[in-house]
């Protein structure tokens, strides 16, 4: 398991296994903390019924609206935005695999003696 992992995200993919969405982290952490979409929409200003559909998935969540939610329940917005990781979502794997090779050629690890 990635060692950036926290212990939420440990727990939550006993519970989800496999590749989870935005909206079920969103819910699993706000539901763990025992706060209320009417909580979220007070902290956030986003409305209870824009809250439920992003943990639906019925729409896409944006960074400002991840900032404001990870803010409100206790989640980084990366963690929202990448349930998975960033290697983990297909629109970024080609440029993953082309930079880790970029970068390994330009700032190649030294031989420890």
């Amino acid at each position: 398991m990635d060692k950036n992992k926290n212990d939420f995200l440990k727990m939550v993919e006993d519970f989800f296994p496999g590749k989870m969405t935005p909206g079920e982290i969103i819910r699993a952490k706000r539901k763990n903390y025992g706060i209320t979409l009417e909580e979220v929409e007070e902290v956030t200003g986003i409305s209870q019924s824009n809250l439920s559909l992003y943990e639906n998935n019925k729409k896409s969540i944006g960074y400002v609206q991840a900032t404001k939610i990870g803010l409100a329940v206790g989640l980084n917005p990366m963690t929202i935005l990448f349930p998975n990781g960033i290697e983990g979502d297909s629109r970024f794997k080609e440029t993953s695999k082309k930079s880790s090779k970029l970068l390994t050629k330009k700032i190649p690890l030294k031989k420890i003696a």
